[in-house]
């Protein structure tokens, strides 16, 4: 959850997009519903193409929804989130799976992007107390060793956000750059760290083998409902308000499709779940029960239909006040970030 003017610096790296996979059926061919489709080959740019968070997309490819919707969908590895949201718009792309806190942001830069699905309610990390610290309260994490995956990043937003509302001040948070993956585990196992933000699948790996314990599970939709008022959305689908406009149909076979592979989240068992992903994408390790319990942890916080929940992008506006108190936030148009009639029409 990083504001895109801060990151301007990552256009450059746009022209790094990597094939990952192409799916569905011919150009041209008619929606399900009958009614022609405006481009019948859509182009969506992925950040970390095995996370949780992109599950519904690939979902949707195995069991034949985009198929079924006349879609052809080319899924594109970009580096970084707001890589994918330049990609967004300069039109390099037609829609990325990322935080549905960009659209604010882009908002900010005057870009205009919105969200049309909401994947998740929750993110996929946690903060965690490591066993330098074990026992410790969010208030006793003052002067402390606190692992982030990148300063100035969206872990680091979400240690100024508890610090703020813990009522302390989130200068007196001692913060590290761990990175993710093996570089977060190792950091962890260092011994050097007090907590950090844990992702995944470091998260797991280390709840498992008793290395952290969990002081703020992200992952909880009730905890973020505790937090921040209320439900609030995170990773989402996010499209250009001109690719709405252009291609009505085009937009409403995607959001169908992923809808019903949400349906199929909530409706099977992780289990069941992983049968239909690409083993080398999402457990190229070959440790397919790891990402079966990472899934396990996450599957709650998926949204069974898409839909953006009632007062949550006012609560993502009051995150950024927070996370971000010297940025201007005055006059934004939370309408305009999103639009919920492909979801209610997916229903």
């Amino acid at each position: 959850m990083r504001v895109l003017s801060r990151r301007a610096a990552a256009t450059a790296a746009i022209g790094a997009i990597a094939l990952v996979t192409a799916v569905g059926c011919s150009a041209g061919a008619p929606a399900a519903n009958g009614k022609g489709l405006e481009q019948s080959t859509i182009d969506i740019g992925l950040t970390g193409v095995g996370s949780i968070s992109n599950v519904p997309l690939y979902l949707a490819d195995e069991l034949g929804y985009f198929a079924d919707e006349g879609l052809t969908v080319n899924l594109s590895a970009l580096q970084g989130g707001t890589t994918a949201i330049q990609a967004l718009i300069t039109n390099t792309v037609d829609a990325t799976t990322n935080e549905y806190i960009h659209t604010i942001a882009a908002q900010q830069e005057g870009k205009h992007i919105q969200a049309i699905e909401v994947f998740s309610y929750a993110p996929t990390y946690a903060l965690v107390t490591t066993k330098r610290s074990f026992g410790a309260d969010v208030s006793d994490l003052q002067d402390k060793n606190i692992g982030v995956v990148s300063l100035g990043g969206s872990t680091e937003d979400l240690i100024t956000y508890v610090f703020s509302t813990n009522h302390l001040d989130p200068k007196a948070a001692h913060l590290v750059a761990v990175g993710a993956g093996s570089q977060q585990t190792a950091a962890v196992k260092g011994g050097e760290l007090d907590a950090l933000i844990a992702t995944e699948p470091t998260l797991t790996t280390t709840l498992d083998e008793g290395l952290v314990k969990p002081l703020v599970d992200f992952r909880d939709p009730a905890v973020i409902d505790k937090m921040f008022g209320g439900p609030a959305p995170f990773w989402s689908l996010l499209v250009s308000d001109s690719f709405t406009k252009d291609n009505p149909h085009t937009a409403q076979a995607l959001v169908s499709a992923t809808v019903r592979a949400l349906h199929y989240i909530q409706e099977h068992t992780p289990a069941e779940v992983a049968d239909h992903l690409p083993a080398e994408v999402f457990f190229p390790s070959g440790d397919r029960k790891l990402f079966e319990e990472i899934l396990a942890s996450a599957s709650k916080s998926f949204s069974a239909d898409g839909s953006m929940p009632d007062g949550g992008p006012q609560r993502i506006a009051d995150y950024l006040k927070v996370a971000h108190p010297d940025e201007k936030l005055d006059g934004l148009d939370l309408d305009a970030t999103y639009d919920t009639s492909f979801t209610a029409a997916a229903k």
